[in-house]
């Protein structure tokens, strides 16, 4: 009997403690994300971008997106190599989001975050907040349209505005993609 509730426990450790391991998965190359309507955008240059901003850089993120709110913080860590940014929510890690040179692509995801999850996404929306207007620019090549007054940045492709990003006096920014239906602040820290 002793063996029995001793092999049914250590089952029932395991199986907990599995339970919540991060899924890691990785590709050479990032994948054409669909930023308006059947404009297919290859991310790469927006992830080589990256690559210049160095040093640690944290904010906190508030937001909504189809009723329902969230916060988390974003980290954002750029090395020599490598550029990391981690997405967190209260006491646990949702994402980690790993670019190393040329332009491989890491990430750790908490099982709570959707199979459907592609990374390239968060990256352009890091890219689009954070970025200097010169390099957003250059990264996006002559198809798409920034125009930066210093208070309001927006990006187009064609008529179609992709991302707005609003600067306000007090050092927050509010992001949002019109086209996918979400908005957020941006607090630095």
């Amino acid at each position: 009997m002793k063996i029995r509730d001793f092999l049914l426990s250590a089952i029932t450790i395991l199986s907990v403690f599995f339970a919540g391991c991060a899924t890691t998965q990785s590709r050479e190359n990032p994948i054409n994300v669909n930023i308006a309507e059947s404009v297919g955008f290859d991310p790469t240059p927006l992830c080589i971008a990256l690559f210049d901003l160095k040093g640690v850089k944290a904010q906190a993120i508030a937001g909504n997106w189809k009723d329902n709110n969230f916060t988390a913080s974003c980290v954002m860590k750029g090395e020599d190599e490598k550029f990391t940014i981690v997405f967190s929510a209260p006491q646990m890690r949702l994402v980690t989001i790993e670019l190393t040179k040329p332009h491989t692509l890491t990430w750790k995801k908490a099982p709570q975050i959707p199979n459907a999850f592609e990374p390239e996404y968060a990256i352009c929306d890091v890219a689009f907040a954070n970025l200097e207007t010169s390099a957003l620019k250059k990264a996006l090549g002559k198809n798409f349209s920034v125009v930066d007054d210093g208070i309001k940045r927006v990006i187009s492709v064609g008529q179609k505005e992709i991302a707005i990003l609003e600067r306000s006096q007090a050092g927050s920014m509010k992001f949002t993609n019109p086209l996918r239906g979400y908005s957020y602040t941006i607090q630095n820290l």
